[in-house]
């Protein structure tokens, strides 16, 4: 395997293969951190928070582990106060919600 990396390296084929790498990795983290944001805002519409609960508990659930994380090592500065692309999903998808019967208590 050591080989066929030396061989690679700084080939198109490598540069390709490292750029799918790193899309796939990048979808990972989008798809990680919607679901957990999900989950946190459903479990806070649960416990009947109101729509600004819901963003902060799902936010909270989907980037607090990897703030902690990001602390703890001395990451500075946190990683999503960089670039924002993560957070904006965790409000837009704590955004929803948090049940099928909400939507019809908010709207009347």
């Amino acid at each position: 395997m050591a080989a066929c990396h030396r061989t690679l390296r700084g080939t198109a084929l490598w540069d390709s293969i490292h750029a799918a790498d790193h899309a796939f990795e990048v979808g990972a983290n989008y798809v990680g951190d919607a679901s957990f944001g999900v989950t946190g805002t459903v479990a806070a519409g649960a416990a009947g928070l109101d729509a600004f609960g819901r963003v902060v508990v799902g936010f909270i659930t989907a980037l607090g582990g990897g703030t902690c994380r990001d602390v703890l090592l001395g990451r500075l500065p946190i990683f999503w106060l960089v670039a924002w692309d993560e957070a904006l999903l965790c409000v837009a998808v704590a955004r929803r919600p948090s049940s099928p019967g909400a939507a019809a208590r908010a709207a009347g």
